[in-house]
C-alpha cells in the first residue's frame, strides 16, 4: 500500500506567505513601448511610492547603408542593478534591433533582467503542418533562448495571452517566459455593465471551442458560456453557434487576437441572428493590418454594431489610431504588469 513520507502528525500550515518586495529598476524602452513604458513607471509609483524606476534612453538610429547604429544611456548605471525593458517585435526591424540591446544588456553584468513584451507577434505561427514551413515562434524563441544569463539567471520575459500556451516549451536557457493574461481586466470590465441600470444578463462567446477552454475558466460561472464554430456547407465554411443559447443577453465574444477581423465579425451576426440583444468584444491584440480592417467596426460602415471593442495597448502603433474611436476602448496593461515587476 502506498504510504506517505510526511510524518503522520504533520499538518499542513494555513500561515500565509509574506510578499516579496519589489525591485528598484534600471528602465529601457523600445520607441514603440515608450507610452507603456511610462504608463507602468506612473502606476508604480502611484501604488508603491518607495519603488524606483529610473528610466534611461535608448537611441535606435541607422547609418546611410542601413546598418543598426545603437546606444544605450548611463549603461554603467545599470551595473549589479535589477534592469527592465520594454519590447515591442512588430517588425523584422524592431526585433533585430532590441535584440541587440538585449545582448548588450545581458553582458553587462546587470544583476538581472526582465523583458516586458506584451505581445508574442508570431505565435500564430508555432506549428508545421508540411515540410518546409518555418514556424517562426519556435525560431524567434531560439534567438532569445541563446541570450547570455544574468548574474540573476536567465531573462524573465512576460508575454499576455500567447496564441498557443504549449508555445512556453520553445523557451529555455537563456529565456524564462511568464505567460500571463489580460482577462482580468475584462472581468472587471464585466461588474462595471452588470451594475448599470437595466443592464442586461451577460453571456460569454468564444469563436471556437479552443477559445473557449482556454479562456472560459477565467470568469465568474455565472456567465453562460456560447461557443461558435466553422462549418462546411458545400464550397463555403460559415460561422455557427455550436453551444449555447445568446437569446436575450448582452453578449461579449473573447479572444486573444484580432487582424482582419473576419471571423470575429461572423461570429458576432451568428450570435445576432439567434437573438442576442446586444454584443461586445474582448480582444487581447489589436493586431491590425491596415485601417480598413479596424474600419469594419466603426462608424455607418461598421459590419456590425458593437457596445463595447476592448483591447489593451499590447500593439501601440495600432491603439494609437484606435484611441477615441467607438466602440474601441483600450484597456491599460501598466497594473496588470506592476504585479509582475
Amino acid at each position: 500500500p502506498y504510504r506517505s513520507n510526511l510524518c503522520p502528525h504533520a499538518k499542513m500550515s494555513s500561515t500565509k506567505l509574506p510578499s516579496l518586495p519589489h525591485k528598484d529598476y534600471v528602465v529601457y524602452s523600445s520607441r514603440p513601448m515608450r507610452r507603456v513604458a511610462d504608463s507602468v513607471i506612473a502606476h508604480a509609483a502611484a501604488v508603491r511610492p518607495n519603488q524606483v524606476m529610473a528610466l534611461r534612453n535608448v537611441s535606435f538610429e541607422l547609418f546611410p547603408n542601413g546598418m543598426p547604429n545603437i546606444f544605450i544611456e548611463d549603461i554603467v548605471s545599470a551595473r549589479d542593478r535589477h534592469v527592465l525593458f520594454f519590447a515591442s517585435f512588430c517588425t523584422l526591424e524592431e526585433f533585430s534591433l532590441q535584440l541587440d540591446v538585449l545582448y548588450v544588456l545581458c553582458r553587462s553584468n546587470v544583476a538581472s533582467l526582465t523583458v516586458v513584451l506584451p505581445f508574442w507577434p508570431v505565435g500564430t505561427m508555432e506549428r508545421v503542418d508540411r515540410e518546409g514551413v518555418i514556424a517562426t515562434s519556435d525560431t524567434w524563441a531560439w534567438r532569445l533562448n541563446n541570450l547570455p544569463y544574468t548574474a540573476g539567471g536567465p531573462t524573465k520575459i512576460i508575454i499576455f495571452d500567447c496564441h498557443a500556451l504549449s508555445e512556453r516549451f520553445f523557451f529555455h536557457g537563456g529565456a524564462l517566459p511568464y505567460f500571463i493574461s489580460a482577462t482580468p481586466l475584462l472581468a472587471k470590465k464585466l461588474q462595471l455593465l452588470e451594475s448599470e441600470p437595466g443592464a442586461l444578463p451577460i453571456a460569454l462567446a468564444f469563436p471556437d471551442a479552443g477559445a473557449a477552454k482556454r479562456f472560459g475558466k477565467s470568469f465568474d460561472p455565472k456567465y453562460p458560456a456560447i461557443i461558435c464554430n466553422k462549418v462546411r456547407e458545400g464550397d463555403r465554411r460559415v460561422v455557427k453557434v455550436q453551444e449555447g443559447d445568446p437569446k436575450g443577453h448582452h453578449v461579449v465574444l473573447v479572444d486573444d487576437l484580432v487582424r482582419s477581423g473576419g471571423t470575429l465579425i461572423e461570429c458576432l451576426k451568428a450570435l445576432q441572428c439567434l437573438g442576442a440583444e446586444k454584443a461586445s468584444a474582448f480582444c487581447a491584440h489589436a493586431d491590425f493590418q491596415t485601417p480598413d480592417a479596424e474600419d469594419k467596426f466603426i462608424g455607418e460602415q461598421a459590419q456590425v454594431q458593437l457596445a463595447h471593442f476592448w483591447v489593451t495597448d499590447s500593439v501601440p502603433h495600432v491603439t494609437d489610431r484606435l484611441h477615441g474611436r467607438a466602440p474601441f476602448e483600450i484597456l491599460r496593461l501598466a497594473p496588470a504588469i506592476c504585479d509582475y515587476v
